[in-house]
């Protein structure tokens, strides 16, 4: 973009821009490289939970936080998305898994509140979707989780390595997602 405004082909860029679902090194890749820096970075990232750890990407949120650069938690429920980018699609998700389930009853609140109320308090934005207006209603009306319920939920999610509900290696043909190799190289 930074291009295009240099050579007239665009009158302007945001003076903050965003990135979507880029890792620790593409981030530092663009921060090596852009004059203007990103305010946000929107990734899939969902709590770890025992026997399943999902994405909570706690590197990842604590390296933005670092660079003053805001997390937007895309698919903070989990979810199943197209076959094309899911590799887990006979996974459960965070909202049936029992230990959130149980966290929810003590509140007397939703699988999907304590979800989003986790993410919340960890600093992160969230976009659920959702076309169901009570749903709607539901995940506005966030709440408070006890230090130990939070505590509970990163400790739980250590047992057991990552599970991606939106990864899309196989329909691309690289992982936009691996740490050690910058690709696609441009």
């Amino acid at each position: 973009m930074e291009k295009l405004v240099d050579t007239g082909k665009a009158r302007l860029i945001a003076l903050e821009t965003g990135l979507s679902n880029f890792n620790i090194l593409k981030t530092k890749h663009v921060l090596e490289t852009a004059r203007v820096r990103p305010a946000v970075n929107q990734v899939e990232l969902h709590p770890g939970i025992r026997r399943a750890r999902y994405l909570p990407q706690p590197e990842l949120l604590a390296f933005c936080a670092r660079e003053g650069i805001h997390v937007t938690a895309h698919q903070p429920l989990g979810g199943r998305p197209v076959a094309a980018v899911n590799l887990n699609a006979d996974r459960p998700g965070p909202l049936t898994d029992p230990e959130i389930i149980s966290i929810a009853s003590s509140y007397n609140k939703s699988a999907a509140q304590v979800l989003l109320s986790w993410a919340v308090q960890r600093g992160t934005s969230v976009v659920p979707k959702t076309v169901q207006a009570a749903r709607m209603v539901e995940n506005i009306n966030l709440f408070t989780l006890r230090e130990e319920d939070i505590e509970k939920i990163n400790r739980t999610g250590e047992e057991k390595g990552t599970v991606r509900f939106l990864d899309p290696r196989n329909h691309i043909g690289f992982d936009i997602f691996d740490e050690e190799s910058d690709e696609p190289v441009m």
